[in-house]
């Protein structure tokens, strides 16, 4: 009869045991799906830095550079004509890769507006948001570089408002802002806007016929 007894109670405690482990089997899978499916998805947002202010084939023939101040008309300028044009004839044709730099020279207002729209570049929305601002600037002047004005410009392009504020009140992307200043003075840049196409230095403002010659000839080389 005990061993009848022993017998069960061996039974029941393998049953058991054999349970527990597959049960905590599926919680590890399930814990490194959640894992690598969190860190794709950060990566994605995120991604390399200078690729969150970047548009067009990385390999490129033609690589274009642009630095602005957030404060420059000039640079407004430059962002609704010629460089919508460059984006249009050459970045969607595949034939060039666009990269712009906040270049904030003009004092703290257009340091608050680097920082916000890095912090607008981690939740994907850049170049929304960029275009966002200088809207509001042209509208409102230095009071769309407000904590009120940037949050505003944040809310009208559909940003989590919690972690845009978390990121722009902790000075989450001055860093970078001081690596694009120090960057653009290594390449030379001494006005805004200053557009780099494949090295070649442009200042100002320029139609959009000046930049394209410069590119063509880069493409037929």
């Amino acid at each position: 009869m005990s061993s009848r007894s022993g017998t069960r109670r061996t039974r029941s405690t393998l049953k058991t045991s054999g349970w527990s482990k597959k049960v905590l089997l599926v919680a590890v899978v399930v814990l490194v799906a959640v894992a690598a499916v969190l860190l794709l998805s950060m990566t994605s947002r995120t991604g390399p830095p200078a690729e969150r202010r970047a548009l067009g084939p990385a390999d490129a023939k033609v690589r274009v550079v642009v630095y602005f101040d957030f404060q420059c008309p000039h640079c407004d300028s430059l962002h609704s004509g010629a460089e919508a044009q460059i984006v249009e004839t050459y970045v969607k044709t595949n034939q060039a890769h666009l990269e712009v730099r906040p270049f904030a020279v003009m004092g703290p207002d257009s340091i608050r507006a680097s920082e916000a729209a890095l912090c607008a570049a981690d939740q994907g929305r850049f170049w929304e948001y960029r275009d966002a601002l200088f809207s509001a600037y042209r509208q409102n002047g230095r009071a769309a570089y407000s904590e009120d004005g940037l949050a505003r410009a944040a809310s009208a392009v559909g940003l989590d408002a919690g972690a845009f504020q978390t990121c722009l009140t902790g000075h989450q992307r001055r860093s970078e802002v001081d690596e694009l200043l120090s960057q653009g003075k290594t390449d030379g840049v001494q006005v805004v806007p200053t557009v780099l196409i494949n090295g070649i230095r442009v200042e100002g403002a320029l139609p959009f016929e000046s930049f394209a010659r410069i590119i063509e000839e880069s493409l037929a080389k």
